[in-house]
């Protein structure tokens, strides 16, 4: 039995090679129904590939298509942003909660003000020491709950608690970095993504009064808000996106010339894996040119 392998082309990945695959496939079978039909995908496994998630790329993070980002990627582009401005997010949920009320015809009492008499219990201040920002979170406290960014999240958010809460809580660790920065001193959280998150719960539960969880204002919701709003410039939004669209292309072409033996193996062996045409011996077929390097 004749067997056709089909061994795609550089920046080539799974969805566009199955495409591709599958209409081969039913028209090479639509005139020879005895063929066996063999896939060769190399793309994922042996092709280019950014790695550390494209921390070459600046801001890759927060500039690739909303619906190629992943929780961690909206997680990532949030913080970047409060560590440039620590009120970011007060100022977009402000904005936010605005239009919903406007669009619904509703609209009640503000949050109470929680910051203005919030002092830390004996447990987040042992937290807040080993974060490394005891010393300047009364600082930035008064920062935050003096500022008018917070002033109008406390009107824009009377039927949000828990939203308003998550929220603080990032905009209080958030500028209390900052104060950090200013000072020079260092905080172990801004390497710790998990210490910092772990303290913000802390805050949230705080302000709430509770130790149940207080609940969280999707980073999704703010990336795609702000690009609504136009606040990353034209070019630079695309920078993450068009990164994905083209580096397979032009990787796999570096790849291939510099370091192609991987590419080449992988496509011998399944050569010599498969059925080989009626009256050709397996070991004639192992021995076809078609893997030769290209030039």
């Amino acid at each position: 039995m004749t067997s056709v392998l089909f061994v795609h082309g550089i920046g080539t990945r799974r969805p566009q090679f199955d495409a591709a695959f599958e209409v081969i496939k039913r028209n090479l079978l639509s005139s020879r129904p005895g063929l066996t039909v063999i896939p060769c995908y190399w793309g994922e496994p042996l092709g280019a590939e950014l790695y550390a998630n494209g921390a070459s790329i600046p801001d890759y993070p927060t500039t690739r298509g909303p619906e190629e980002m992943t929780e961690e990627d909206y997680q990532i582009a949030l913080w970047e942003q409060l560590y440039r401005d620590p009120l970011f997010e007060l100022r977009l949920l402000s904005i936010k909660e605005d239009d919903t009320a406007a669009s619904q015809g509703r609209g009640g009492p503000p949050q109470p003000d929680l910051l203005r008499t919030f002092t830390p219990s004996t447990t987040l201040q042992t937290e807040l020491e080993e974060a490394g920002i005891a010393e300047v979170f009364e600082t930035a406290r008064q920062s935050v709950q003096g500022s008018a960014a917070y002033r109008r999240a406390l009107l824009a958010v009377p039927q949000a608690p828990d939203r308003y809460r998550a929220v603080t809580a990032r905009a209080l660790v958030a500028r209390a970095i900052e104060v950090c920065e200013e000072q020079q001193t260092y905080a172990p959280l801004v390497t710790d993504a998990r210490l910092r998150d772990r303290l913000i719960e802390q805050v949230g539960n705080e302000l709430a009064g509770t130790r149940r969880a207080f609940g969280s204002w999707a980073a999704k919701q703010l990336f795609e808000l702000a690009l609504t709003l136009g606040i990353m410039d034209q070019v630079q939004r695309k920078r993450g996106s068009l990164t994905d669209a083209t580096y397979p292309c032009a990787g796999d072409t570096i790849l291939y010339q510099g370091r192609g033996e991987k590419i080449r193996t992988f496509i011998t062996g399944l050569v010599q894996q498969a059925a080989p045409p009626r009256g050709v011996t397996r070991a004639q077929s192992g021995r076809s040119r078609l893997c030769r390097p290209a030039g």
